[in-house]
């Protein structure tokens, strides 16, 4: 009976765990400076352009994207991005310019900056790479800033990308 006690407690404990705010989990990865590690996956939908056929004869491209996702730090949050697409020659690839981002909590806290990079498609599937630098928010993330990696994949054909988000967010001294 003491055994099968202390099992429930360990599973109580595990639930508890679980259940504290996501912080708590990933603490300060450099104390003094408020640096939290931030990871998310998230599903993005592109809109306004994105040609579905892979050869074309325009050399720029608006894009705009709107998705959902979940992180260690804002949990469930909508992610609302645009940018400007220059193709290359062969259209095989393109550079990202002009990017910017927000990012919105369930708890209505918000994150949001600009952001570079480039893609490629090979074998009929597009990579596509993105720096993502922090320049404020709201709540917790007033005067915010930090750089984030997205990594994602998308077919030509198909207007969802699947993207994984990871970096840091200095967040500003808490009074």
């Amino acid at each position: 009976m003491k055994a099968l006690r202390n099992v429930i407690s360990v599973m109580m404990f595990s639930v508890l765990f679980q259940a504290c705010d996501q912080d708590e989990i990933y603490p300060d990865i450099s104390p003094g400076l408020n640096q939290r590690y931030f990871e998310a996956s998230v599903s993005l939908h592109t809109s306004g352009g994105y040609p579905s056929n892979p050869v074309m004869s325009i050399s720029s491209l608006n894009l705009r994207l709107s998705g959902e996702g979940k992180s260690n730090i804002l949990s469930d949050f909508i992610l609302e991005s645009s940018h400007v697409q220059f193709y290359d020659n062969d259209v095989s690839s393109y550079t990202i310019k002009e990017g910017e981002f927000l990012m919105a909590a369930a708890s209505g806290e918000t994150l949001f900056g600009e952001y570079d990079g480039f893609g490629s498609i090979e074998n009929d599937q597009l990579s596509i790479y993105e720096n993502y630098r922090i320049q404020g928010g709201s709540g917790r993330f007033q005067n915010a800033t930090g750089n984030l990696s997205v990594q994602s994949n998308q077919l030509p054909d198909c207007n969802t990308r699947y993207a994984i988000i990871s970096g840091t967010i200095n967040l500003a001294a808490l009074e």
